[in-house]
């Protein structure tokens, strides 16, 4: 929520936005200011979410960097704590920080500040606890994992309003095989086969520990499988009927997985957006060539290609994804390579080529994710690997290879998952391409195209995977589905959906707009006014909001998928202002919520009379936040405060908000204790409200800068008395403040 800026104090106001009135119906001190806001309704679940799940940081100060460079970090990093800014940075890294001390809080602290290693190095290896605020982590390299954050079993991570972009891990490539040995008597040695490419895991995060990321943006990271190594050359055979060596296999390329993040631990994402990441799996790699003689060895086998596995997110372990949005993430298999020779001149047929499973996410153990969009997220299948040659007499040619299949455009489950509340729209699966035949004397046949499964979503055999109040809409290809899946009631494909039952529709087009901002901190897709996902859920079957943290149900019954519907008919209040109880010299904010037809007219109310011109005129359509600041707050501001909200439709006023403000002063008597010709004690005694602390503060001089703070007390509503030891001192000048 916004609030004035306290620095507005040497003007009397009543003001919106956008103009400032003398007019005032009530006295308002010189240094009081009240002010007037409408914005789009964003969710106010974040924060509390953020609270639960930070962890524990010592509040110690680190250190505050004031240079941008690396040593100024590491300084300040040294021994944990908190870890602060003082002005924008860029600060590029040489050699990955391990953060391994006493739990770190690396707070940007409002100003833009980018870590980076300008696709050179990793960035953190974390093994204690660590929070991260308003940071950009970008351009890391990793080989095979977490190129921004490495995190260790036991580390609790938590990353608000952070931003990691272009961050890559690569698979480690396989080692070729060794060539055959040269017999100058017999056969030639065979090659021996190449070692498989690695796997690149989490291009931007590699978590085994506990990891949370709360409103934070991963855009164009990638994780990409090692290439396999290539065979071995077949050794030489000399002499008069010697045979040369077989060519040793190549092997197949690494796996790619989770673009954005590889998760092993805990993850929790909440108002995060994944656009562009993305996976491939390593190629594979060509056999070796066979060794010369008498008779030529056979070239070796080619190795298939690596899997790519969830473009965005592959989940190994637990999952809870909330209001969050995957756009435009992929994941590609790798391409097999061409196919060998049999000793008798016959070539073999090409390797299939490599699956690619879930666009944006791949669930491999338990997973839960609740209002949240899915759009334009691609599986490609890798290419299948050409046939062998055919060779000898009859030179029979091997077939090409089949394509890669492709499941699961936006998401692939292969153990338990819950889907509530989501959108699924044009993603798609795609097939991988065909090897073709070697050549020989006989025409070879090409390999098939792999097959298309679930463009939007794609479920293993005899797992869970239990979708409820989601919309799945124009599969870019591959059908809005694969496999069964448990109904759990009042989804809506657009498509024939087999596994959909009685509350369920199919073949129906939910009528959505396009991928675009309608509030709240993530990209969201709207219901059109014709859509037939409009009220459609019971309010006990449905989240309390949607993805932008909109209420549901707006009306009688809640929306399939992630966005609620915003109503369009007269005035209603989604959220009425709140009873305020502040100390004197404080802000105070009353907040309304409100959903009608645009434009929506709100003009406040103090103690039941009209405040001339103190109204906002909002051009937002739907569900509209309307909020009235009033800062350093004072006793004759007391009172009720309410609104009036009108449209083309009607008009409805809000419930009264009272405001009530701490005591102005207060009734102090000091008693001397009963000790010699100087005191001992002083006995503050003094009148307390309830609700409020107040803080017992002294000072030998008033010339001196500070007040030292002695004790704190809570308030009661009566008389409190606080035993202050004295220092002996000549005079000494003491305070209560609340607060």
């Amino acid at each position: 929520m916004r609030k004035t800026d306290s620095c507005r104090k040497s003007e009397r106001r009543w003001s919106n936005a956008s103009s400032s009135y003398r007019v005032l119906p009530v006295p308002l001190s010189s240094s009081s200011a009240v002010t007037v806001h409408a914005a789009k309704v964003l969710s106010a679940f974040t924060l509390t979410t953020l609270v639960l799940l930070s962890p524990v940081v010592s509040a110690r100060a680190a250190g505050v960097v004031s240079g941008c460079t690396e040593a100024a970090l590491r300084t300040a990093l040294t021994g944990g704590g908190i870890v602060s800014f003082t002005n924008n940075c860029t600060i590029t890294i040489a050699q990955q920080i391990a953060i391994n001390q006493a739990d770190t809080t690396i707070d940007a602290a409002g100003h833009t500040v980018l870590i980076g290693a300008s696709n050179a190095v990793p960035l953190f290896d974390v093994t204690t606890n660590l929070v991260l605020r308003g940071l950009s982590l970008v351009n890391g390299a990793g080989t095979n994992s977490g190129a921004a954050l490495y995190i260790h079993p036991g580390a609790f991570v938590t990353a608000s309003s952070c931003i990691f972009a272009g961050n890559s891990v690569v698979g480690t490539n396989g080692l070729a095989g060794n060539n055959g040995a040269t017999n100058s008597t017999s056969t030639g040695g065979n090659g021996s086969s190449g070692s498989p490419g690695d796997s690149g895991l989490g291009g931007a995060i590699y978590n085994s520990g506990s990891l949370a990321l709360v409103n934070c943006t991963l855009t164009n990271n990638s994780a990409t499988g090692g290439t396999g190594g290539r065979g071995g050359t077949g050794g030489t055979g000399a002499g008069t009927f010697t045979l040369g060596g077989n060519g040793g296999d190549g092997a197949a390329g690494g796996s790619g997985l989770g673009g954005a993040i590889y998760n092993l631990g805990e993850l929790t994402l909440i108002n995060c957006t994944f656009s562009a990441n993305s996976v491939a799996g390593g190629n594979g790699s060509a056999g070796g060539a066979g060794g010369a003689g008498s008779s030529a060895g056979p070239p070796g086998n080619g190795g298939g290609g690596g899997g790519g596995f969830g473009g965005a997110v592959f989940n190994a372990m637990n999952l809870t994804a909330l209001a969050s949005t995957f756009s435009a993430n992929s994941a590609h298999g790798g391409t097999s390579a061409p196919a060998g020779v049999r000793r008798n001149g016959t070539g073999l047929h090409g390797i299939k080529g490599a699956q690619a499973d879930g666009g944006a996410l791949y669930n491999q153990w338990w997973a839960v994710v609740t209002n949240s969009t899915f759009y334009a997220n691609t599986v490609v299948g890798g290419a299948g690997g050409n046939g062998g040659n055919g060779g000898g007499t009859f030179a029979i040619p091997g077939d090409g290879g089949d394509g890669g299949d492709g499941f699961g455009g936006a998401l692939e489950n292969a153990n338990t998952i819950t889907i509530v509340n989501c959108t699924f729209s044009s993603n798609g699966a795609l097939g991988g391409t065909n090897g073709v035949p070697g050549s020989g004397n006989y025409a070879g046949a090409n390999g098939k195209f792999g097959q298309s499964n679930g463009g939007n979503i794609a479920n293993n055999t005899s797992v869970i995977l239990t979708l409820m109040n989601s919309i799945l809409a124009s599969s870019a290809s591959g059908a809005n589905e694969f496999g069964s899946f448990t109904d759990g009631g009042y989804n809506l494909s657009s498509d024939s959906a087999s596994s959909f039952g009685g509350t369920s529709l199919q073949n129906t087009n939910p009528e959505l707009g396009r991928l675009a901002s309608y509030g709240g901190p993530t990209l969201t897709m709207a219901l059109l006014s014709n859509s037939p996902a409009i009220d459609v859920i019971p309010p006990s079957a449905c989240p309390p909001t949607d993805q932008r943290g909109i209420p549901r149900p707006l009306l009688g019954k809640g929306d399939v998928g992630a966005y609620e519907y915003e109503f369009v008919g007269a005035p209603k209040f989604v959220q009425q202002p709140l009873d305020q109880k502040v100390p004197q010299a404080s802000t105070v904010t009353f907040t309304v919520i409100v959903v009608g037809a645009a434009p929506l007219t709100f003009q406040w109310y103090y103690n039941g009379e009209l405040v001339p011109n103190l109204f906002t005129n909002s051009m937002l359509s739907g569900v509209v936040t309307n909020w009235i600041t009033i800062t350093n707050v004072q006793r004759f501001l007391e009172g009720t405060y309410l609104v009036e909200v009108t449209n083309s439709v009607g008009n409805l006023l809000s419930d009264p908000a009272v405001l009530q403000v701490a005591l102005d002063g207060f009734a102090v008597q000091a008693l001397r204790s009963s000790a010699g010709a100087r005191q001992t004690n002083l006995d503050l005694a003094f009148q307390t409200d309830l609700w409020f602390n107040y803080a017992v503060e002294f000072k030998n001089s008033l010339a001196d800068s500070n007040w030292i703070l002695i004790d704190t007390q809570f308030g009661t509503g009566g008389f409190v008395t606080n035993s202050v030891p004295t220092t002996n001192g000549a005079t000494g000048f003491y305070r209560i403040r609340a607060y």
